[in-house]
């Protein structure tokens, strides 16, 4: 708990603000390495929630950045997840989600930009072969994360990147 707020509807605006300042993130120009992180309850955590984070994160990303995102879940991909294991690329998943008008149709288009746009390495208790076969790189220990960062330039911490909303300045 970082803030109360309390008091007549009149002081929601208060509180709004402050949970806005929370989730902004600016960065002066983007990076070469972005080490995400998907907070709270790995339970509540889908695929929606990852490909939101891998989006956020890819976005402070220069080309070809390497996006580290670390989470507990061992969620099921979904529909639109379960897409990217039968494609050969990820505008492929895209199309397919788009004809079959998918309810999760946000998450393979987040998705989709994040593993085009970026080399995403995943943490999970998802399976590394699964992984492998939604266009990421599996992430096996501590140590991996650590050689992965070694080779960057430019780094930043993202937490909470599934609730974030970021902004480059240049």
């Amino acid at each position: 708990i970082t803030d109360i707020v309390s008091g007549l509807l009149e002081t929601a605006s208060d509180g709004e603000n402050l949970l806005n300042q929370r989730r902004a993130f600016t960065l002066p120009k983007k990076v070469d390495c972005v080490l995400a992180t998907l907070t709270g309850d790995p339970n509540h955590h889908g695929f929606l929630e990852l490909s939101q984070a891998a989006l956020n994160a890819s976005r402070l990303l220069n080309p070809e950045g390497k996006l580290i995102l670390l989470s507990e879940t061992e969620t099921s991909l979904g529909d639109g997840g379960e897409i990217f294991r039968r494609v050969d690329e990820p505008i492929e998943a895209l199309q397919e989600a788009f004809r079959k008008k998918l309810n999760d149709f946000e998450a393979v288009f987040q998705w989709a930009r994040a593993v085009t746009d970026a080399r995403v390495y995943l943490a999970s208790e998802i399976r590394p072969e699964i992984v492998e076969e939604i266009f990421a790189n599996p992430i096996g220990s501590p140590r991996d994360v650590e050689r992965l960062l070694e080779g960057c330039q430019s780094w930043v911490y993202l937490p909470d990147a599934h609730r974030c909303q970021v902004t480059i300045l240049s």
